[in-house]
């Protein structure tokens, strides 16, 4: 994947707390680091305590809920999307009773 083809894309993250689904579009980015401080981010701004831990995943092509723990997991999701619609929504997981 090149970078033209990685802009092409639209990125969404997304948290459910309660009743609301707090959805917002992100840049594109290349590392699970990345990708993990954004949702950070979002998870502290609808309240979720900065020590929950938290995960990441996403429903692919054919329906199948996919985790994301590594960069190459960044770099499929990607791929997937490139090859089907061009969008990706990435979905923070946390449980605030660990």
């Amino acid at each position: 994947m090149n970078t033209q083809e990685l802009s092409k894309l639209d990125v969404k993250l997304c948290i459910i707390k309660g009743d609301e689904n707090n959805t917002k579009r992100i840049p594109v980015t290349l590392t699970i680091k990345e990708l993990l401080t954004i949702s950070r981010e979002q998870a502290n701004k609808v309240g979720i305590n900065k020590k929950t831990p938290i995960s990441l995943s996403y429903i692919d092509s054919e329906n199948e809920l996919i985790k994301v723990e590594d960069d190459s997991d960044v770099q499929m999701a990607y791929a997937v999307a490139l090859t089907t619609n061009g969008k990706i929504k990435f979905q923070i997981n946390y449980n605030t009773y660990t």
